[in-house]
């Protein structure tokens, strides 16, 4: 289970959403101390084959620069879920 501060709580709620909605559990830590558990509620993930996900990158990064930043991410999000699944976790 990955663990998170107060300070990537408030930091990076983005990303803790995101992987939520992957379906990653996680544990919130305040001064060094488990307080919480943050889990996903269910099979919320969005399904997109790679050609989809590399056309909504195409089309994010035409939109301007602040979209093609968060196309990169997302991309990278899709190629670390692939060496997971590939690795047989």
């Amino acid at each position: 289970m990955k663990t998170i501060t107060m300070v990537d709580l408030r930091t990076k709620s983005d990303r803790i959403i995101r992987d939520l909605i992957r379906g990653v559990s996680m544990t919130l830590s305040y001064r060094g101390r488990p307080v919480a558990q943050l889990l996903p509620i269910g099979p919320h993930r969005e399904r997109r084959t790679s050609l989809e996900a590399l056309s909504a990158a195409q089309a994010a990064a035409a939109e301007g620069m602040g979209q093609a930043e968060a196309a990169e991410a997302y991309l990278r999000e899709l190629r670390e879920d692939q060496r997971k699944w590939g690795s047989g976790r």
